[in-house]
């Protein structure tokens, strides 16, 4: 039994220094488990990127405009140029428009309308069985997500599935899919997020 026991800690240790070293070549992460989520948005009311916005100044249709926040956060209007909308809501936009049309209109009223766009995809890349987009929807999990694309390809190495998230900040989080069939850690307990990526090494 000892002899049995000493065998298995080496393979393990051998397994560890393995995966060392694989993660020397994979680039920077953060293993599930050591990843703190961001907090759930609070921000509902607010403008987001790709939003379409429809501005209406009171009797001016020529300083009127329906207009998408493009990817940098700004939209584009007549005489005004650029305007940083996204994580603003309606009523500090239109009084900051309001503001900067006061040099063309005396005392103008604007009204903003928001046709929010629809949730970013999620997408899969790499040794999964059908990469490409998937639509978003509340609470899809990780398990869920590996379900969609039928899971892994025989090729894939089972301990270099990662999730790259760009919000709040960039980061590249990882998963054993090994804890994941087996509902360990806290990486089956795992959202994601619009706009999440999947990939398979």
């Amino acid at each position: 039994m000892r002899l049995l026991q000493s065998t298995a800690v080496v393979w393990l240790s051998a397994v560890a220094l393995s995966g060392a070293a694989c993660a020397s070549s994979s680039g920077n992460y953060v293993w599930v488990d050591s990843y703190t989520p961001p907090p759930p948005s609070t921000d509902a009311g607010t403008i987001g990127v790709g939003d379409m916005l429809d501005i209406r100044v009171l009797g001016q249709d020529q300083l009127s405009a329906r207009t998408p926040v493009r990817s940098d956060g700004f939209i584009t209007m007549p005489f005004l140029n650029d305007i940083e909308a996204a994580g603003r809501t309606t009523s500090e936009l239109s009084s900051q428009v309001e503001e900067l049309l006061t040099d063309y209109v005396r005392s103008p009223v604007v009204t903003i309308g928001v046709d929010k766009a629809p949730p970013a995809p999620v997408s899969a890349l790499g040794e999964v069985s059908r990469p490409g987009k998937y639509d978003w929807v509340p609470d899809l999990g990780i398990v869920d997500m590996l379900a969609l694309v039928g899971g892994l390809t025989e090729y894939a190495h089972k301990d270099r599935l990662y999730v790259l998230r760009g919000r709040p900040d960039t980061v590249r989080i990882r998963f054993d899919v090994r804890d994941l069939m087996q509902g360990e850690g806290r990486g089956y307990s795992f959202t994601m997020l619009p706009g999440d990526v999947i990939v398979a090494e």
